[in-house]
C-alpha cells in the first residue's frame, strides 16, 4: 500500500513560484496601468498617442478601452481617429471588448458627421505595417467623412498633409466634444417606461388600504 508524504521542499517551491507569479502580475499591471514603455523607448520612437498632450488636445470623445481624437492632419473636415488606450500596433491584438466598444463609438461618430457636418457617407481606413501605409506605431482607425466622391479622397489619404494648427484644432475638438454632451444628457434625462402596478401592490403603498387587505385575506381563508 503506497503511503502519501508531504514534501516540504516541494511545498517551498510552491510558494516561492506563487510569491513570484503575484510579483510578476503586479509589475505587468502596474506597466499596463500607467504605460511605462514610453520611458524605455529612444525620443524619435515615443508614441504620439500614448501621449497625455496630444490626447488633452485632440481628444473629442472617451470610452472605457478606447479614445476618439480629432486628426491632425485630416483628408477632410471631421477626420476622426478612434485608438485604444493599450499601447498595441496591430488590428489582431485587439480583445473582444475592443473591438466590441469600436462599433459603439464608430457609431456615434456616424451620428456626430450627419448631425454636425450634414454628411452621411464615410470611410473607415486601418492600415497595419510599414507596406500597408501605418506611420504611427500604434493602432488606429481612420474614420473620414465623404463631402465628395470618396476616390477623391483615397487618392490623397495616403499623401503627407500639412498639420492645422492649434486654434482650428481647438475649434474642431469643441464643435464634436459639444455634440457628444449634449447627445450623453438626452440619454440620461430619457424618461423610464415604468410597468403599471397591480391593484394589490398600489394598496400596499398605504398603510390603511394595507389593514384592509390583509383583513379581506384574512376573511377568505376562514
Amino acid at each position: 500500500m503506497d503511503i502519501w508524504v508531504k514534501n516540504p521542499e516541494k511545498k517551498k517551491k510552491n510558494l516561492m513560484s506563487t510569491f513570484f507569479n503575484n510579483i510578476a502580475r503586479y509589475l505587468f499591471s502596474t506597466y499596463d496601468l500607467f504605460k511605462f514603455h514610453h520611458l524605455f523607448m529612444p525620443k524619435d520612437e515615443v508614441c504620439p498617442f500614448c501621449s497625455k498632450d496630444v490626447l488633452k488636445k485632440q481628444l473629442v470623445l472617451e470610452g472605457k478601452t478606447l479614445s476618439a481624437l480629432y486628426c491632425l492632419t485630416p483628408a477632410t473636415t471631421g477626420n476622426v481617429l478612434v485608438i485604444p488606450k493599450r499601447h498595441l500596433t496591430r488590428f489582431e491584438d485587439l480583445s473582444y471588448t475592443e473591438t466590441g466598444e469600436l462599433q459603439v463609438i464608430i457609431s456615434k461618430i456616424a451620428d456626430a458627421f450627419k448631425n454636425v457636418y450634414k454628411i452621411e457617407h464615410y470611410l473607415i481606413i486601418q492600415k497595419n505595417g510599414v507596406l500597408a501605409g501605418q506611420s504611427v506605431k500604434h493602432i488606429h482607425f481612420h474614420i473620414i467623412p465623404c463631402p465628395v466622391d470618396a476616390h477623391r479622397i483615397i487618392d490623397t489619404a495616403f499623401d503627407y498633409r500639412n498639420p492645422i494648427n492649434n486654434s482650428e484644432m481647438l475649434r474642431r475638438t469643441q464643435e464634436l466634444q459639444t455634440y457628444f454632451q449634449s447627445e450623453e444628457k438626452k440619454i440620461q434625462m430619457r424618461p423610464t417606461i415604468k410597468k403599471p402596478r397591480s391593484r394589490l401592490a398600489r394598496a400596499f403603498r398605504f398603510p390603511a388600504l394595507r389593514k384592509l387587505a390583509h383583513r379581506s385575506r384574512h376573511k377568505r381563508r376562514t
